[in-house]
């Protein structure tokens, strides 16, 4: 089991890779600001608008962004989780491959 401390600098080294911004920026924004369209739309149509349908309309792609941005990250360090432990697995192997063949 992965430590605290190992676990914290993996989530700070995903949230430091350009793919992982990407993602966010090609799924979640765009999907945000599509629900704010829906959710709040007719309002700005109608000239309708608040204060409070402005946050509304602000915070919806935050949200969705935020998700995304957690998902993305989520999903580098499993592979960086399984490019570890594949590397283990055939170091493991290699060296037990040298130990037989002396």
């Amino acid at each position: 089991m992965k430590s605290s401390t190992g676990n914290r600098n993996l989530w700070l080294a995903a949230l430091r890779q350009r793919v992982v911004w990407m993602r966010v920026l090609k799924v979640g924004l765009p999907v945000g600001i599509l629900q704010a369209i829906i959710n709040q739309g007719d309002v700005w149509y109608h000239h309708q608008a608040t204060g409070l349908t402005l946050l509304k309309t602000i915070i919806s792609p935050l949200v969705t962004s935020s998700v995304a941005l957690i998902a993305a990250a989520a999903t580098w360090m499993e592979k960086q989780r399984e490019t570890e432990t594949y590397t283990t697995v055939v170091v493991r192997v290699e060296s037990e491959t040298a130990e037989i063949s002396r």
